[in-house]
């Protein structure tokens, strides 16, 4: 492992890190609309998973069909958990 990549490895944690704080505090967040929160939560959980895909297990060289394939199938998943909770909560109120 080279230096840069060593740095470019520590430096997606740190964002990693930061983007769960970030989660953290929209889940406490009151004043955001609930659906709006948990769009932009699923959009972050997202942004994370993508990068962890892409780094940490390096599909970021890898041939197109296996960088586009788990990203769509991880958009899905979270578009059915977002539709989801959309439904139940639309329904209760």
């Amino acid at each position: 492992m080279t230096v840069f990549s060593r740095h470019r490895l520590i430096g997606i944690w740190l964002l990693l890190l930061a983007a769960t704080l970030a989660t953290g505090l929209l889940g406490i967040q009151t004043q955001m609309g609930t659906l709006v929160s948990a769009g932009a939560m699923l959009a972050i959980s997202f942004a994370k998973a993508f990068a962890v895909m892409s780094e940490f297990m390096e599909l970021r060289r890898a041939p197109t069909v296996w960088r586009v394939l788990p990203a769509l199938w991880l958009l899905a998943v979270l578009m059915i958990i977002f539709a989801g909770y959309a439904s139940a909560h639309l329904a209760a109120h």
